[in-house]
C-alpha cells in the first residue's frame, strides 16, 4: 500500500490521505480537525461519497459524538493461493487514517548524531585529498615559514585516506539504527 498525505494538521485544518493499493484501488480521505484540546481533537473523515466519520482522536483512539469508543468491525480472512489479501470492499481503519494524516504514526528512524559524525569525517577527508596541505599548514603555518610536511605526517595522510572512509561507512551504517 503507498499512502501520501497533502497538508499538514500542524499548520492547517484540513489533511488529504490517499492510499493506493497497488493493482487493486485507489481511495482518497480527507481529514478535517477542529477544537484541539491537549492530546484530544475533533475529526470529521470524509471519502468521495461524503462524511464517513465524525467524533474525537486521542492517539490510537476514535471516540464517537455520543462518548463511547468507536469499535471497528474486525474482519477475518483466508487466503490459499498466496495472493491479495483485499476486496472489493476492505474497508481501511478510521483510526489508521486519523493517525497519519496526524502523524501520529511517522517515526523518526535512525540516528543523526552518527550522520553528523559521517559527514564530518567525509569532510575532513574532502578537504584532504583536494588540498593535501590545507590541514598542515592550519596547523604549523602560521608558527613557520614555509613549513614543510615531514615524511612521518605524509605517510600518516596516506594512512587516514583508507581509514577515514572505513570510519564514515562504520557511522553512516551506525546511523541507521
Amino acid at each position: 500500500i503507498l499512502i501520501t498525505v497533502e497538508g499538514d494538521l500542524s499548520e492547517s485544518d484540513t489533511a488529504k490521505g490517499t492510499y493506493t493499493i497497488e493493482n487493486f484501488d485507489t481511495r482518497v480521505f480527507t481529514v478535517n480537525i477542529s477544537n484541539r484540546v491537549g492530546n484530544s481533537v475533533d475529526v470529521k473523515i470524509f471519502d468521495r461519497f461524503g462524511l464517513i466519520y465524525e467524533g474525537s482522536y486521542i492517539p490510537t483512539i476514535l471516540i464517537n459524538n455520543n462518548g463511547n469508543l468507536y469499535m471497528e468491525e474486525p474482519r477475518i480472512t483466508f487466503t490459499n493461493s498466496g495472493g491479495d489479501t483485499f476486496y472489493e470492499d476492505y474497508k481501511i481503519s478510521y483510526s489508521h487514517i486519523v493517525s497519519t494524516a496526524l502523524r501520529d504514526n511517522v517515526y523518526m528512524r535512525g540516528n543523526w548524531v552518527f550522520l553528523l559524525y559521517a559527514t564530518l569525517v567525509i569532510s575532513i577527508l574532502i578537504i584532504d585529498i583536494n588540498w593535501p596541505l590545507f590541514l598542515f599548514n592550519m596547523r604549523y603555518g602560521h608558527a613557520v615559514k614555509k613549513a614543510e610536511p615531514s615524511d612521518r605526517y605524509l605517510a600518516a595522510q596516506k594512512i587516514s585516506r583508507i581509514i577515514y572512509p572505513i570510519v564514515a561507512i562504520i557511522f553512516l551504517i551506525a546511523s541507521l539504527s
